[in-house]
């Protein structure tokens, strides 16, 4: 099998990136919309529309008001550079008509997703072989929580694609000693910072493990990296043509001051805290969403990798090890489930890719079947499962879902279990003209009514006076104890549940308000 894949990689690149690309394309629109999906659409739409500015009216598209207006739109839930909303304004006005409105914004994560998963499948094969390369690809595509984002049209996708990326070129750079990799490492880094300021941090644990590794190589090849970096950021980002001070003081101040800026709760082990947490949060949390065949394997391939100083475990393991240093440095953000810190799971995918093929040389050929289905067959089941709530996944490691929420874990955030079922009922069973309130971001659902999902007539309110039925997303974090105490002893009309376990609840009021302190900003 490993020497089928080996004489064979380029079909098997190509299978690996339109198999997974398939399957999101197939369910791009199952997830619910999320929260901050709104605002990025509206700016990937403006994006579309400087454009078409620039190609009529050059003049005025190049004047800084209009590119901050166009380009910085609602700054609050828009706080990133524009990058990641650069693909999903080119892939909603490609397939606009084609594939619809949601899916056309969401195409642009799924193809990176899907080329992430090519990406680790030939950095794996050139580092260990077919087997280790098909066990970090296998890895990456079956992490739930991966796959779900994988979905949505947001940072997390992009930066982790581009990240990776990143490593991988200055890894093939060094490997190989070629300074092409170090340009296409260079092209990664930007792309990376230009989606998400810690896409900035991606250049550290490289810089680490290639002055281990090579410093002569490194010394050379990484400036050039870096200097394309700079320049890919900045060519694509209008507004650092105009006034590069202004936005790069707003981003690094906001970027480090999470706290002050966009302070947001987070449940953990049964407590609510307001921004920082316990020390172990990183690392139970990492357990916790990893399936744990997948988890093992993992575990396996750094064991393994680290004694023999295999060069691709040192940097994936430096990686995994440098992003939960980060995240117990005072002031991290750690809220929404593993967000922060999702760019440590494809390292964790690449060791547990080295972990499958260390542990394929280990046993005889007749149990080499059985070693697949143990490591990938229960989270292959997992993920067709839970779809398309791969948010909400936890592994076995605390008992699914069921499990976490008897820990006091966070089960659902984002809106995203606002699902077709959701929508259906509300369709069907809410009188005309209903007026709900919706607690979490009743934004999410006005798109819905855009795109066709929802009925125009319910009026989606953001406070509870004056409305007639209240929408619950069961966001443990932005909820008072008082108000979780009322939705224990009050029944909704209808409820979205995971193994029994409420995501979203539909209650006809006077059903509970939350204090305004409360409100999620």
């Amino acid at each position: 099998m490993e020497r089928w894949i080996e004489e064979h990689r380029g079909w098997t690149t190509w299978a690996l990136f339109l198999g997974t690309l398939a399957a999101l394309v197939l369910t791009l629109d199952d997830p619910g919309i999320t929260w901050d999906e709104p605002a990025y659409f509206g700016s990937a739409q403006l994006q579309v529309e400087w454009v078409r500015m620039l190609l009529t009216e050059p003049s005025t598209a190049l004047n800084r008001e209009t590119v901050f207006e166009m380009w910085d739109w609602d700054h609050y839930h828009n706080p990133h550079p524009p990058i990641y909303k650069e693909g999903m304004a080119l892939t909603w006005w490609a397939t606009k008509g084609l594939i619809g409105q949601l899916a056309g914004y969401r195409l642009a994560p799924a193809l990176l997703f899907s080329a992430l998963v090519a990406i680790a499948f030939r950095w794996g094969m050139a580092a260990w072989g077919g087997m280790g390369g098909l066990g970090a690809a296998l890895s990456i595509v079956l992490m739930p929580r991966l796959f779900g984002h994988a979905h949505i049209g947001a940072t997390e996708t992009p930066l982790i694609t581009f990240w990776t990326a990143a490593s991988a070129a200055a890894w093939w750079a060094v490997e190989r000693k070629s300074r092409v990799w170090w340009v296409v490492a260079g092209v990664a880094l930007g792309l990376a910072a230009g989606t998400k300021f810690t896409g900035v941090l991606a250049v550290i644990p490289v810089a680490a493990w290639g002055l281990w590794r090579d410093r002569r190589a490194t010394v050379r090849g990484l400036p050039l990296a870096i200097g394309i970096g700079i320049v890919t950021f900045w060519a694509l980002n209008p507004m650092l043509w105009f006034d590069p001070g202004h936005f790069l003081g707003v981003w690094l101040w906001e970027s480090l001051h999470r706290g002050d800026y966009a302070p947001i709760s987070t449940y953990y082990l049964g407590r609510v805290y307001t921004f920082s947490l316990p020390w172990h949060h990183v690392f139970v949390m990492t357990a916790a969403v990893t399936p744990l065949g997948i988890l093992v394997l993992a575990g396996l391939g750094a064991f393994w990798g680290l004694r023999r100083f295999d060069p691709l475990v040192i940097l994936s393991a430096g990686t995994v090890v440098f992003v939960w240093a980060l995240l117990l440095l005072p002031g991290a953000p750690h809220h929404n489930g593993v967000r922060m810190f999702i760019v440590l799971f494809p390292f964790l995918g690449m060791l547990s890719g080295y972990g499958l093929h260390s542990a394929w040389r280990r046993i005889a050929d007749r149990g080499r079947e059985a070693l697949l289905a143990i490591a990938f067959l229960p989270a292959t089941v997992q993920l067709a499962w839970i779809h398309p709530l791969e948010l909400s996944y936890y592994g076995e490691i605390v008992g699914s879902v069921r499990g976490a929420d008897r820990l006091g874990l966070e089960t659902t955030y984002w809106m995203d279990a606002c699902t077709e079922p959701v929508l259906e009922w509300m369709n069907r069973a809410l009188p005309p003209d209903a007026k709900v309130w919706v607690f979490g971001n009743e934004i999410t659902l006005v798109f819905q009514q855009a795109y066709g999902r929802l009925r125009r007539d319910i009026e989606l309110r953001s406070e509870g006076p004056g409305s007639e039925w209240a929408l619950v997303l069961m966001w443990r974090g932005i909820m008072s104890p008082e108000f979780v105490a009322e939705l224990e002893n009050t029944r909704p009309a209808y409820a979205l549940e995971l193994q029994g376990v409420p995501l979203v609840a539909i209650y006809r009021l006077g059903s509970p308000t939350p204090p305004p302190e409360e409100r999620p900003r």
